[in-house]
């Protein structure tokens, strides 16, 4: 089991210098966006991991904001359970 904010990707609301993807999540009734930073080597740990275990990654976050994140950071399915708030 893995958490999503902090540990697999970082997200601001502030732009910073670098980032991977910005999207728009709805945020206290608007539409906000928000700036992207996936963790050095996220695509390979989650191919090789995916191959030997069961991913399962929990988010304290809503999940209209940890779907549209991980459906990006994961377009191949290989995490297999989702858990939210």
């Amino acid at each position: 089991m893995l958490d999503l904010d902090e540990t697999l990707i970082h997200t601001s609301f502030n732009k910073p210098p670098k980032y991977d993807f910005e999207s728009e999540v709805l945020f206290n009734g608007k539409n906000t966006k928000i700036y992207t930073v996936k963790r050095f080597g996220l695509e390979a740990f989650l191919f090789e991991m995916s191959r030997i275990y069961e991913i399962v990654v929990f988010t304290a976050s809503q999940k209209l904001y940890a779907d549209k994140v991980l459906n990006t950071i994961d377009p191949k399915g290989r995490i297999s359970h989702r858990l939210y708030r």
